[in-house]
């Protein structure tokens, strides 16, 4: 199992030591039967961090009636409001805002512009999540069956105009988004964030902010 289309979702590009050993995965180790494709690629990291609990869950959701496994979205909205692991909440998350991000990034309603408006917002495909240290560490050792880093909350940008969907995030760069979760007016925004120009621009640009004029 391989999970480039995370970390690299453009051009699959995966550097070896993230590769799951030859010898299985953790998620086909925790579940050998076999998972529907899209679930395994929209929802791998999920299942991996569950490891071998990933049959129950898949179990359990599928029990809820009128629900479809190969629609990961639902699946992950389902672990996230019932799990209390912290790492699988992160990885569920984490899944959640790059399936959003990833279907705004081909349709898009809004409209593209580097030009900073009179009022601005988050994209509503844009989202800051939390990881329990650096992205790559974490995902790494989740798609090795390892435990991740112990930190504390490391924010991951993801937004549709990020070429690979997603980035580590500046602390600077989570306190203009979380403040920007409601329409503001940009003046408010450079008062409130001294010298904010730069990171309004690179947020604008990643489109994880857009004008609300």
């Amino acid at each position: 199992m391989n999970f480039a289309s995370i970390l690299n979702p453009t051009e699959a590009a995966i550097p070896p030591s993230f590769d799951a050993p030859a010898w299985g995965s953790p998620l086909e180790l925790a579940h050998p039967g076999p998972v529907p494709s899209r679930l395994e690629e929209q929802a791998g990291l999920t299942l991996a961090a569950l490891g071998r609990d990933a049959s129950i869950w898949i179990d359990a959701y599928q029990q809820q009636g009128a629900v479809s496994i190969e629609r990961p979205d639902g699946f992950l909205d389902f672990v996230i409001a019932l799990t209390r692991d912290r790492v699988v909440v992160c990885m569920a998350r984490f899944e959640r805002a790059l399936s959003i991000a990833r279907a705004a990034s081909v349709h898009d309603d809004t409209e593209p512009t580097e030009r900073i408006g009179e009022r601005l917002r988050m994209h509503p495909a844009a989202n800051v999540v939390d990881l329990p240290g650096p992205a790559e560490e974490v995902i790494g050792a989740v798609a090795l069956g390892m435990s991740p880093p112990a930190y504390a909350g490391w924010p991951v940008l993801v937004a549709p105009g990020l070429p690979t969907l997603w980035r580590q995030a500046t602390p600077y760069e989570d306190a203009v988004c979380t403040w920007l979760t409601r329409p503001r007016s940009t003046a408010e925004v450079r008062e409130r964030f001294v010298g904010a120009e730069q990171v309004l621009r690179r947020l604008v640009a990643a489109r994880a902010i857009i004008n609300a004029d």
